[in-house]
């Protein structure tokens, strides 16, 4: 799941802010869930173009989950 979050401005001084949510780490939008799912096929031998197509993001996001969790 890819999330997107509503922005914030403050008229007075021009600040930005997220909303905030328990369902992705802040500053990303791929969902914890969708990491274990990639982590868990990743273990199961299936390429990371694969786990790409299956979980709709890009190959790269699908390196970089792997990577982290190293």
């Amino acid at each position: 799941m890819k999330l997107y979050k509503q922005r914030y401005l403050c008229k007075e001084c021009l600040k930005t802010w997220s909303a905030r949510t328990d369902i992705v780490e802040e500053g990303h939008t791929l969902s914890h869930q969708l990491k274990r799912s990639v982590l868990h096929m990743a273990r199961e031998g299936i390429t990371a173009t694969g786990i790409a197509r299956i979980c709709h993001c890009s190959p790269s996001s699908v390196i970089r989950i792997i990577d982290e969790a190293v």
